[in-house]
C-alpha cells in the first residue's frame, strides 16, 4: 500500500472539507490515521499512535472515497430483537 504525493495533498483537502462541513468527528480522526499513514508509510506506527487494530485501519482504509467522505462514517448497528424498531406485533404473526 503507497500513498504518493498527489494522494497526501488530496487527503489534506478531504481532512479541510471534513471540519469545514463538520463533518462527524470520527470522518475526521479517520483522516487523521490516513494521513498519518500517508506521511509515515507505516500501518504498524499508525496503529500504535493511534491506538487502533491493524484491522481497524485497513476496514477503514478499503472504505476511504475521496469523492464520498461519508463512507468514513460510524454504520448503524443492528438494532438488538424486541427493541420495538419493527411496527409488525406478535398478534399480526398470529
Amino acid at each position: 500500500m503507497h500513498i504518493n504525493s498527489t494522494h497526501r495533498e488530496l487527503l489534506r483537502q478531504c481532512l479541510k472539507e471534513s471540519t469545514d462541513r463538520q463533518l462527524p468527528a470520527e470522518v475526521t480522526l479517520r483522516l487523521q490515521w490516513i494521513e498519518d499513514f500517508s506521511v509515515h508509510g507505516s500501518v504498524s506506527g499508525t496503529c500504535r499512535r493511534f491506538g487502533i487494530a491493524r484491522t481497524t485501519f485497513y476496514r477503514w482504509m478499503r472504505r476511504f472515497d475521496p469523492s464520498n467522505l461519508s463512507r468514513l462514517r460510524d454504520e448503524p448497528k443492528n438494532l438488538p430483537f424486541g427493541s420495538g424498531a419493527c411496527s409488525v406485533s406478535r398478534s399480526d404473526l398470529s
